[in-house]
């Protein structure tokens, strides 16, 4: 029986592998659906997306108050010439926040939005790194107090991202200062947000990521474990990936979620 498990483990790993050997597009269809799949993965690709992320996140408050977001996050590249593009990225975030205090109303409206432009090389065949470089703008677009801190703020942000085979590895570094805005509160903020990801051929993946926020102003971190599946499909002529994730917050704020749920919609052009 010991065997018998021995041989088994690396068979099962042997047809992980070898469902992700690359073959031709001549050869098989799938690897043109494999390749999307993956730059997917890369938030500096040549990809203009539109991802539609659905959050609902349950708090730690009195009542476990339920937070439900809809970030509309819009992805377009630019090609400056040959060598180099700029990839703009936005969130725009239309929030519904349950009040975590008896006799207060609950609150709903968009929050600050937030513009990354990124400057990157263009990807070159058998390049396995890639990275981006710019500054990062927050608006103050809140519509209501309770949802942003209705700031104007800007920082740097730089990602690296590695892919090879069918492996994803990522790490995408911000950080926000306020410089104006009607909100009482100053904003400086850092974002470390690292993934990995494994994209089968078929366009499904499994993915794993951490969404690191530290609170300068208030020495608080917020450290959620995202864990889900996504998967590639076409319909009609129009690529559409699904993801679906679990969040766990291993720190969090005292009135913050706790843990949560997240489908996301991308529409590929």
């Amino acid at each position: 029986m010991k065997r018998a498990h021995t041989l088994l483990i690396p068979a099962l790993l042997g047809l992980a592998m070898g469902l992700c050997v690359p073959t031709s597009r001549a050869a098989d269809p799938e690897a043109s659906k494999h390749d999307l799949a993956k730059e997917l993965k890369n938030p500096v690709s040549s990809l203009t997306l539109l991802p539609l992320q659905f959050n609902v996140e349950v708090g730690a408050g009195e009542g476990h108050p339920v937070g439900t977001t809809l970030n509309i996050e819009p992805v377009v590249p630019f090609k400056l010439n040959e060598d180099w593009r700029v990839i703009t990225r936005v969130v725009a975030p239309v929030v519904y926040q349950e009040s975590s205090i008896p006799g207060f109303d609950d609150a709903f409206g968009l929050s600050d939005i937030e513009l990354s432009l990124f400057l990157a090389p263009v990807k070159k065949d058998g390049d396995s790194l890639v990275w981006g470089v710019g500054p990062i703008f927050e608006f103050p677009t809140t519509t209501d107090p309770l949802l942003g801190p209705e700031k104007w703020g800007f920082g740097p942000t730089v990602v690296l991202v590695k892919q090879t085979g069918c492996w994803t590895f990522g790490l995408l570094l911000n950080h926000l200062w306020s410089v104006g805005g009607a909100g009482p509160q100053d904003v400086s903020a850092s974002f470390i947000d690292a993934w990995m990801s494994y994209t089968w051929r078929s366009g499904f993946a499994v993915n794993l990521e951490s969404e690191t926020t530290y609170d300068w102003e208030d020495s608080q971190a917020t450290i959620p474990i995202r864990a889900g599946v996504s998967q590639l499909v076409t319909l009609g002529s129009q690529p559409i990936q699904f993801n679906l994730d679990g969040l766990y917050f291993f720190e969090h704020a005292p009135e913050g979620p706790e843990w949560g749920v997240s489908f996301t919609v991308t529409f590929v052009f």
